[in-house]
């Protein structure tokens, strides 16, 4: 039983330490979206943007060289600006983009990072319930009421308590049935020497009787001995 409390112990130690850990990338990471929030806010600064504004700007330049026409031009001058214009803003907020960057980064190492103790928390799962699934072999059906390796070691160490109990009081009624046993061996023993002893002087009761009145039957055989010697 030690070994399998050592065993749970160290399972919900683990699983304490996992769910902590969990609970702290959750929050760094909704920080992290929450900050990132705040500068898109602001206006859309960040990498992805500029490169989809770029491509949009190179798309719009091959087609007014495929066209040449007012229309085509038109289009690439408006991407121009749009793609400058982001261009200034970014320069502009150069240190809101580098910690933009750096946040991106950040929530991408707490997805793994997530990841990873949700994949602790499911292997010390399946640990507990491993180790749950054998603690139930040992305890009767009857006193299966919890799941948790914990709750069923405290039921299996009562059941274990209780049965050595029972087993302690059986062997104790044992070793009394046994004296009774010899006692009333000895006892016939006794009657029947005592039987013997009565018809060697000629009074011996009729029949058979009981330990305490061939006792009493010897008590007066004695006193009236003991008044013949008197008389």
């Amino acid at each position: 039983i030690e070994a399998w409390r050592a065993q749970a112990n160290a399972i919900d130690k683990r699983t304490a330490e996992y769910q902590a850990k969990h609970r702290e990338l959750i929050t760094e990471q909704k920080q992290a979206q929450a900050r990132i929030a705040a500068f898109q806010a602001q206006g859309p600064i960040d990498d992805s943007v500029a490169q989809r504004v770029r491509r949009e700007r190179d798309g719009a330049w091959q087609d007014h060289l495929a066209r040449l026409d007012h229309e085509s031009a038109g289009a690439f001058e408006e991407h121009l600006h749009r793609d400058d214009a982001l261009s200034a803003e970014r320069l502009a907020r150069a240190q809101e983009l580098a910690e933009l960057r750096q946040l991106t980064q950040s929530l991408a190492a707490l997805k793994a990072g997530i990841a990873r103790q949700q994949e602790l928390l499911a292997e010390a799962t399946a640990e507990s319930a491993a180790l749950a699934e054998k603690l139930r072999a040992f305890v009767p059906d009857i006193l299966i009421t919890e799941a948790e390796p914990t709750e069923l070691l405290a039921v299996l160490e009562s059941w274990s308590a209780r049965r050595g109990q029972a087993l302690a009081a059986g062997d104790m009624l044992q070793q009394a049935e046994e004296a009774v046993r010899h006692i009333r061996a000895d006892l016939a023993s006794q009657a029947t020497a005592l039987t013997d002893a009565l018809e060697a002087v000629g009074a011996a009761p009729a029949g058979e009787l009981p330990v305490a009145e061939l006792i009493e039957a010897a008590r007066e055989f004695l006193a009236r001995q003991k008044g013949r010697q008197a008389a």
